[in-house]
């Protein structure tokens, strides 16, 4: 299933995968947006259907072998791969479907061969719009049905593009009783403000979300207290994995938060409040204890937060960081992968915005170190080398630091036989400890 963000796809493939469940014997979900999600989901299933211990130490490589054997000795399965971003990344990791089914939704215009069939999935009809327009706003069918309120709530479907995302989030607006005539003369004034003001915003083809995330943004502006920390939660979420992230890193990491936000997530029955607040407004979906923002919703924060990005992301990392990134204590591996996908995440933003925070070079490092203790060195590999990069502009020439994470990258290539790359790495590492430690220290014999 292909086609724009916002669009409905996973929903789709959702209510496909349970509709005809009573057809596989075998339902597999996957989030296949980079290699690191397939890497975790794989493994769940592997753990589930195959045996192979959850902490196995195998690589992507050796994991789909087991999983594509698997699918080639067994029928009646379906596997939905959600969010395949980036076709070619996960193209060599994709099962035979010879006995089973592969579902795949994706953005992407080019698949090449990664599909046998492609269905576009197109914007929402007038009549498909206003049922979930209703279904979030809960009008009163009495007006619904006067002449004018339902010429403007079909007027708003189409200025809203037939958008799921955006449609959904103008109905949640709606909930305090407005009718559609008055959101549409709302939406219409802050489309001709936000647009001539953003006129940057990468979305082209979705103006209609940049309008409503704003509007919804404003309208928690009216929650008080709770509003405010809901605000600062999308403000840090924006930089985590878009398929989804633990409730729990907002109090594992509370110490990285704001005092309002810390004392909020800290207080079960506030942050019950805080959480269904972000919900019944279509900014956040949960899932147990999972919390999702949408690629397109966190697009859109980012790009609000103009030259404010960096600093949120900042302490968004910061969070990360204070939630406790041991890689020692076998019993926090559990905790590290639930991570990943988060880790990866705040990578990339790192890389693409030159952020030197301490909190940073730690995060990349704990989490290259957990990766590379799993034999996952693809993956670990790009944090390491990150991390040591921005160790070496932010911290002074010979600090202790840098030389811990020139060891971490020279034995992530020693495991690997890649001697050569390891060799010079070990011997700057250990000639800064001899200047900076004093002599005898255990870190200079390791």
């Amino acid at each position: 299933m292909r086609g724009t963000g916002g669009i409905g796809k996973t929903q789709l493939a959702l209510q496909y995968a349970h509709r005809y469940k009573s057809e596989y014997q075998w339902v597999f979900w996957v989030r296949a947006s980079d290699t690191t999600t397939l890497y975790e989901d794989y493994r769940k299933i592997a753990a589930q259907v195959i045996g192979i211990p959850a902490d196995a130490q195998l690589s992507l490589k050796d994991l789909f072998v087991h999983i594509d054997n698997w699918c080639k000795t067994h029928d009646n399965w379906l596997m939905a791969l959600d969010n395949v971003d980036d076709p070619q990344s996960v193209q060599d990791y994709l099962p035979d479907a010879g006995r089973g089914h592969l579902l795949i939704t994706t953005r992407q215009k080019a698949l090449g061969n990664l599909a046998a069939e492609v269905l576009e999935i197109g914007k929402m009809s007038t009549k498909e719009g206003l049922k979930l327009l209703y279904e979030w706003s809960k009008t009163p069918e009495a007006v619904r049905q006067t002449p004018t309120e339902k010429q403007s709530a079909e007027t708003l479907i189409t200025e809203l593009g037939g958008l799921p995302l955006a449609i959904a989030q103008a109905g949640a607006y709606m909930q305090n009783g407005m009718p559609p005539s008055k959101f549409l003369a709302l939406f219409r004034t802050h489309s001709v403000q936000m647009l001539s003001q953003h006129s940057t915003w990468n979305e082209k083809e979705h103006p209609a979300v940049l309008v409503t995330f704003q509007l919804s943004l404003e309208s928690l502006d009216c929650e008080g207290d709770l509003g405010q920390c809901a605000k600062e939660l999308l403000r840090l979420a924006a930089f985590y994995s878009p398929d989804g992230f633990p409730i729990a890193l907002f109090t594992r990491g509370a110490s990285g938060l704001s005092e309002a936000l810390r004392n909020a997530m800290q207080d079960e029955l506030t942050c019950e409040n805080l959480l269904a607040l972000l919900v019944n407004k279509a900014l956040v979906e949960r899932e147990g204890e999972t919390l999702i923002v949408h690629r397109l919703i966190q697009a859109v924060q980012r790009h609000l937060l103009g030259e404010e990005q960096k600093s949120a992301l900042e302490d968004a990392v910061a969070v990360v960081a204070s939630s406790n990134l041991n890689t020692e204590d076998f019993h926090n591996w559990k905790w590290l992968e639930q991570l990943v996908a988060t880790a990866q995440a705040c990578y990339e933003s790192i890389k693409a915005m030159g952020a030197q925070t301490w909190a940073c070079t730690h995060t990349l490092n704990q989490f290259g170190l957990f990766l590379n203790s799993q034999g996952r060195y693809g993956e670990a590999e790009p944090l390491y080398l990150e991390g040591l990069a921005i160790g070496r502009k932010s911290l002074p020439e010979g600090h202790p630091s840098i030389a811990t994470s020139l060891n971490n990258l020279a034995g992530l290539y020693e495991s690997q036989g890649r001697y050569g790359e390891a060799e010079p790495l070990y011997l700057e590492g250990l000639a800064i400890d001899r200047k900076s430690l004093p002599e005898g220290h255990p870190s200079i014999a390791t």
